[in-house]
């Protein structure tokens, strides 16, 4: 905990969260009287403590979290890509696998430390740490730059520009939402590189 917040959190007046699972796809009608379909949400309340105690210890889907990838002052902590499998095909996973981990061998040849998570089924988390918050525009470009085909975070230059000026959230590492499943961590530990599990996950 100690080490999420300096490290991790961008700002605490807004973060990602899930709802229930049987909330999931409902249809409402909202103020302005369009349907919308329940799904991911931006609470802006303030990240305590308490929930991210909550989010580690994983008592419910809605207890865990996303962190936002720029602050208010339009910089980062952190930036990364999300290498996403949802059909869960083994195509699509050897594919996803070969991507997360030839980039991350990349970084380490850099002088980098990232953080590669693997969720199983084909689902990584790619992450770069900044040693001190780095503007969102010079961010993005620099990850933009491996050309690598998955999600990148952040996903804005300037948030200041942008209706809801909050951005975009990518959930903090611990338990996937979905599944029983904790992610596999992999650093840089004095250089190493990213070794191959036995079996694609």
């Amino acid at each position: 905990m100690a080490w999420t917040v300096p490290h991790l959190v961008n700002r605490q007046d807004v973060h990602g969260g899930y709802r229930s699972a049987w909330q999931v796809g409902k249809q409402i009608t909202g103020k302005d009287g369009q349907t919308q379909t329940l799904g991911l949400i931006t609470t802006r309340t303030n990240l305590t403590l308490k929930k991210l105690v909550w989010h580690f210890r994983v008592g419910r889907r809605q207890d865990i979290i996303g962190l936002h990838a720029i602050g208010p002052d339009n910089t980062c902590k952190w930036g990364g890509w999300d290498f996403d499998c949802k059909q869960g095909d083994v195509r699509t996973r050897r594919r996803n696998y070969r991507r997360a981990t030839e980039l991350y061998n990349q970084l380490v040849d850099l002088g980098l430390h990232p953080l590669l998570l693997r969720y199983g089924r084909g689902s990584y988390h790619l992450l770069v740490l900044a040693d001190t918050p780095v503007p969102a525009d010079q961010l993005r470009r620099w990850l933009r730059g491996f050309a690598v085909k998955a999600e990148v975070f952040p996903k804005s230059n300037d948030i200041r520009a942008t209706a809801k000026k909050v951005g975009n959230w990518l959930r903090l590492v611990g338990k996937h939402y979905q599944r029983d499943v904790w992610p596999r961590v992999t650093t840089a530990q004095s250089g190493s590189k990213a070794a191959p599990p036995s079996t694609i996950d």
